[in-house]
């Protein structure tokens, strides 16, 4: 169920796996997180919808040439897509994708910051996938981008998407409005800067052996923020990064 508002600026509202092998990442997610798939032909492949909890979250589909990897990749609203990547270039990013028309799903550009952080920037031709209230297990439910020097990247994202900016401990939050969206964090030596998609589940611990089970490895295994929750930081089947978050709250 979508709330009354039909866009909601600045919120993420869909997540997408660019995966080496769908049908690997298909069975992997499903034990996983008990996702149910959907399959609809798109031209010349097969783009693969993802459903938890009878409400479509987010798709997969084949890597695209030239990517070294599998990786997930998160969609935020914007009221404007062209001007968002015009934006980007002014702010000392990227633009990975031009504004690209997907004819009765909606407008969107691949955006990367001056740090390397990727992201889609997304006008859906009808209205935003956003559930009422928080949540539920199975679904994704928070943003984090892990960089090397968070203060570096907050302009862009502000000049971007129109994010503003508050302290939370040791890491910066991001919101659109008053809602909170993502958070910004310091990322661990000689690791990449990259944007990482949470999912919620029931307990922690369960979900790292299925992810271990079915051919993922678990990169930490325990972080808790407290009065929120904790969550684990995960390998798929193949290689693309994804957060495990159990809830305290």
């Amino acid at each position: 169920m979508t709330s009354a508002s039909k866009y909601h600026h600045g919120v993420f509202v869909w997540r997408e796996l660019m995966s080496g092998n769908v049908n690997e990442s298909k069975r992997f997610y499903s034990e996983v997180f008990g996702w149910k798939m959907e399959d609809f032909p798109m031209g010349d492949f097969q783009y693969t919808v993802i459903k938890a909890n009878d409400r479509q979250i987010g798709g997969m589909m084949p890597k695209q040439p030239g990517m070294e990897h599998s990786a997930w990749l998160a969609y935020v609203s914007v009221a404007d897509v062209d001007k968002a990547a015009s934006e980007a270039k002014k702010a000392g990013g990227t633009v990975i994708v031009e504004p690209k028309e997907i004819p009765n799903v909606g407008r969107f550009s691949i955006l990367a910051d001056p740090q390397g952080g990727v992201i889609t920037a997304f006008r859906d031709a009808k209205e935003d996938r956003v559930p009422d209230g928080r949540p539920a297990v199975g679904e994704f439910c928070w943003e984090q981008l892990s960089v090397a020097e968070p203060s570096k990247v907050k302009s862009f994202y502000q000049s971007v998407i129109g994010w503003t900016f508050e302290p939370f401990g040791e890491m910066v939050v991001a919101k659109a409005g008053e809602k909170s969206v993502a958070s910004l964090n310091q990322a661990p030596p000689n690791t990449p800067s990259q944007w990482l998609s949470f999912v919620s589940v029931d307990k922690l611990s369960s979900a790292r052996e299925r992810v271990k089970r079915n051919g993922g490895v678990v990169l930490m295994d325990e972080i808790t923020v407290k009065e929120v929750g904790s969550f684990a930081v995960c390998k798929d089947n193949q290689n693309a990064v994804i957060c495990l978050f159990e809830s305290s709250m």
